[in-house]
């Protein structure tokens, strides 16, 4: 859960850096555990102490944020009209039903159970019931022959996957082009820092945190 938690972190970041807007970690120095509102740091130290208290308590409290998480989620996605940002939430959400998903199904083992405090009793059922929720959401645009998007994945035969075209919407990589890609393997692809196409000499570098 660890490495999905911070692909979600990248892809927040990505609309960050987008739309040019301020990133809260930076402002805590990207401490574990610091938030800079002052309400989800209560909730944190709650939630830490009470998930510290027993293997079942520490199962109660991911059941409980990601209840949450989903219901902050499919409020959010219903004020947005913002493609980008909706794809991001809704990827959100799937992680989180999936976490939920596993939480949950420890959880049961050692004789326990979870009560939805946030979502309804029905939607609760449906998720836990249902399989996990495989790959990623994505959109992306095809014209003439040619992909537009963000180079994702760079494999041995050098053929490049596209991600989102929110994450970089200028970026034309053609067929036959040759391409160097450099980042880092994150939870569900490979994450792009640097992108050059030796071809068209088009150069990106990501201004994400994570790439430094």
């Amino acid at each position: 859960m660890s490495k999905s938690e911070n692909w979600h972190m990248h892809m927040i970041k990505l609309l960050l850096d987008k739309y040019g807007l301020n990133d809260p970690v930076e402002k805590t120095g990207d401490r574990v555990g610091v938030f800079e509102s002052k309400k989800l740091q209560k909730l944190y130290n709650e939630l830490v102490e009470k998930g510290s208290m027993s293997l079942k308590d520490a199962l109660m409290v991911g059941a409980t944020i990601e209840d949450l998480d989903i219901k902050d989620l499919e409020e959010a996605i219903k004020r947005s009209n913002n493609k980008d940002i909706n794809l991001v939430y809704q990827n959100l959400e799937k992680g989180s039903r999936n976490h939920m998903r596993a939480f949950v199904g420890v959880l049961r083992r050692y004789g326990g159970d979870y009560t939805p405090q946030f979502i309804s009793m029905s939607e609760f059922n449906q998720i836990v019931s249902s399989k996990h929720e495989m790959g990623m959401m994505k959109s992306s645009k095809y014209y003439n022959n040619e992909f537009y998007g963000v180079v994702e994945r760079v494999y041995t035969t050098l053929k490049v996957a596209i991600a989102p075209t929110w994450t970089l919407q200028n970026i034309n990589i053609r067929p036959g082009d040759r391409v160097e890609v450099k980042g880092y393997k994150g939870m569900y692809s490979f994450i792009t820092c640097e992108i050059e196409d030796k071809t068209t000499s088009l150069e990106y570098k990501s201004k994400s945190r994570r790439c430094k």
